[in-house]
């Protein structure tokens, strides 16, 4: 995927989480097409964000011993145990 492609995306997703409406979807001209695609424009949005990382998530979209998708959970969401998760963390109420 073109960089420009990644940047594009990137600025999507930076600009729905930063103004909390909800990205429908992306434009074609910047769908990834593989789990690299969707790892760099990962890493991206991790980047323009600046904000510090507590831990990573990582999946598995097809099976196992593919590329993983690997992203970040940002330190600002993350809570110690026992925790009670404030239902304005997030709009889905799920991991």
């Amino acid at each position: 995927m073109e960089h420009a492609r990644i940047e594009e995306a990137a600025a999507l997703f930076v600009e729905a989480r930063q103004s909390g409406v909800r990205l429908r979807e992306l434009p074609q001209t910047c769908r990834p097409q593989t789990v690299r695609d969707t790892n760099a424009i990962i890493r991206e949005v991790t980047r323009r964000l600046g904000k510090p990382i507590g831990g990573w998530k990582i999946t598995f979209f097809f099976r196992p011993r593919e590329v993983p998708i690997i992203a970040p959970m940002f330190s600002e969401n993350l809570f110690p145990s026992p925790a009670r998760v404030p239902p304005s963390v997030t709009h889905s109420l799920l991991i």
